[in-house]
């Protein structure tokens, strides 16, 4: 018995010296994983902050080299107009065109280069424009606080908002600078995605009317339209779109060539196409500027008012003046004038003493209509064209002595002259005697005079009122 004790004695020491030395070793070996834990914690710590600090550099360097460029750019202006003391005094100071502009044309520039129009799109977008201009307006500014840009203006903020007949929103931002950085491709995406995601921001349009333009070129095909933007030195897709002013269907058998319309995208081009003309199907024409002219109802044909705003029961004919729609009338040889009541021209007639009227008081309201050209910031676009003087005191009657040889005259008095060569010496004829007519002018200048045949030609358009669409987008916006 003495022995087993001791055995078991001996046994159990071992155990528990077996058992403190493997807790020994296994409060070593936590303390190691507990460091290592730490020590992989800090790393990641540090790799954090690292990663904050680079992004950070990265945003610095990127501003660094943004403002590294301006300043590039204005030194290599500076270099190339500095100019010498000498040439400086000597150098007269150009005059800007701005001083003698309405103040009425610069305001609207102004207001015009702050604006954006943004198209809304399904339910999405009408919900957004049942809402008040004041919720609008705080869901613009909320969507242009949450985009991050190094290039953002200080302070970029939407102060003004307008709902239109086509279903958009123009919105007036408070600077030139906020409007010209939110019209850039990307900053267009970011913002249209936080406003509505069913809308987008569509860019201005300029409209140019061509005079006779063949009628073999096909405003629709889209290679035609690339055709004139090479022939003309365009961008790619410069042109928005075309059309003819006077329906197809209502062209004369024999008409070869008629008026268009052309839509352009970029101010500055369209510019230098009224100022160099355009070359279309190998024949340079000279386009003009589309003005802001009257509003015609198409279903009362009344002015200054759309089909939407029309308060008549029932549709009136601009040709005859009956109660019925315009392309069901049956009565072609009858004229009636729906606004003078004149049986010499329909109610679409450029030539009705109502509408030239109203031109007059839209050229009133409207000062840009007597600019050849849209105005920009370049002087030579804002040129004011000289208003057309009156026949009658271009030419009045008390100085009209008689008219010019008609051409069909011209040979008779040719012959005349010529049988009077053999005429004996003292009887010779004056050959620098040019007989005049026999009946005396009313008032009525030269027939072959430039001027004359200018007054005579009045520019005047196949404008066609007929047809149903309405122009619902600002002026501008197409």
């Amino acid at each position: 018995m003495v022995k087993v004790c001791e055995i078991h004695e001996a046994i159990k020491a071992d155990i528990v010296h077996m058992h403190n030395s493997l807790c020994n070793h296994l409060n070593a070996h936590t303390k190691q994983v507990e460091d290592v834990l730490n020590t992989t914690s800090a790393i990641l710590t540090g790799n954090d902050k690292l990663k904050e600090a680079t992004e950070s550099a990265n945003t610095g360097i990127k501003e660094i080299i943004s403002k590294v460029s301006k300043v590039t750019a204005t030194t290599d202006k500076i270099v190339l107009e500095m100019k010498t003391y000498h040439n400086a005094l000597l150098i007269k100071p150009a005059q800007t065109n701005k001083m003698g502009v309405d103040p009425k044309i610069l305001s609207d520039m102004e207001c015009k280069a702050k604006q954006i129009l943004v198209d809304m799109h399904s339910s999405d977008g009408d919900t957004l424009l049942n809402k008040s201009l004041t919720k609008i307006i705080d869901k613009a500014n909320k969507a242009l606080t949450l985009i991050e840009d190094s290039t953002k203006p200080t302070e970029v903020k939407v102060v003004a908002a307008l709902k239109t007949r086509s279903k958009a929103l123009l919105l007036t931002l408070n600077s030139r600078n906020a409007a010209d950085w939110i019209r850039e491709m990307d900053i267009k995406m970011k913002f249209t995605d936080t406003f509505s995601k069913s809308s987008h921001v569509r860019q201005r349009t300029y409209n140019l009317i061509l005079p006779g333009i063949p009628i073999t070129f096909n405003l629709d095909n889209a290679v035609h339209l690339q055709e004139v933007e090479e022939a003309n030195g365009l961008r790619v897709n410069m042109i928005f779109k075309a059309r003819w002013i006077k329906p197809i269907g209502r062209r004369r058998p024999d008409r070869t060539h008629t008026y268009a319309i052309l839509t352009l995208f970029s101010v500055d081009a369209t510019n230098g196409l009224i100022r160099d003309r355009i070359v279309i199907c190998g024949a340079k024409v000279r386009p003009k500027k589309q003005k802001q002219e009257p509003m015609q109802c198409m279903r009362c044909r009344h002015w200054g008012h759309l089909v939407a705003d029309c308060k008549s029961d029932s549709d009136v004919c601009g040709r005859c003046g009956d109660n019925h729609r315009t392309n069901s009338c049956m009565n072609k040889d009858k004229l009636c004038c729906v606004n003078c009541k004149d049986s010499s021209h329909p109610s679409w007639s450029r030539e009705c003493p109502e509408f030239n009227r109203r031109c007059l008081l839209s050229d009133e309201r409207n000062p840009e209509n007597t600019m050849p050209f849209y105005p920009t910031e370049h002087d030579w676009t804002l040129v004011t064209r000289p208003a057309k003087i009156p026949l009658g005191e271009r030419f009045p009657k008390r100085f009209v002595v008689s008219e010019a040889p008609r051409p069909e005259r011209r040979q008779h008095e040719a012959t005349r002259h010529a049988s009077h060569k053999g005429a004996p010496k003292g009887k010779q004829m004056n050959l620098n005697f040019t007989p005049l007519g026999h009946q005396k002018g009313e008032g009525n200048p030269p027939v072959g005079s430039i001027l004359w045949m200018a007054e005579c030609d009045n520019s005047m358009l196949d404008y066609d009122n007929t047809d149903e669409s309405n122009p619902l987008a600002p002026p501008g916006w197409m």
